[in-house]
C-alpha cells in the first residue's frame, strides 16, 4: 500500500479547494458575445430586420452551449473580414441555415 507523506497531504489540502474553485469559474463563464450582437450578427447574415427575438435566444443558447463557438461568434459578431477561417465560415452557414429551417441542431439533437 503506497503512503501519503505530510507534505504531499497538506500540498493536497491546500490546492485542492483552489482547483475547484478554478473549474467553477471556467463552467460559469460569460460569453462573449451577447445576444443583441448575436442579433445583429443574424440581421447582418439574412440581410433581414426584425427577427425573432424569442427564436434568436433559442439559437444563441444553442450555439453557446458549445464553448468551442464562443471565440468564433465573438469574431462574427465583429463583423466580415479577410481574418475569417473555415471554421468561421462554417458557423455563418450554420446561423443561416437554423434561421431558413426553423431547426437547429444541439449535441446531435434537434
Amino acid at each position: 500500500m503506497a503512503t501519503l507523506s505530510r507534505r504531499a497531504l497538506l500540498m493536497a489540502v491546500l490546492l485542492a479547494p483552489g482547483m475547484r474553485l478554478g473549474a467553477l469559474g471556467r463552467q460559469t463563464r460569460t460569453p462573449a458575445i451577447s445576444l443583441d450582437e448575436f442579433v445583429r450578427l443574424s440581421q447582418r447574415l439574412l440581410g433581414r430586420t426584425n427577427l425573432d427575438a424569442r427564436v434568436a435566444a433559442t439559437y444563441f443558447n444553442a450555439l453557446i452551449a458549445d464553448a468551442a463557438n464562443l471565440p468564433l461568434l465573438a469574431r462574427l459578431a465583429q463583423g466580415p473580414g479577410t481574418d475569417l477561417t473555415p471554421a468561421h465560415l462554417a458557423l455563418e452557414r450554420t446561423i443561416i441555415e437554423w434561421w431558413y429551417t426553423g431547426i437547429c441542431i444541439v449535441g446531435g439533437d434537434f
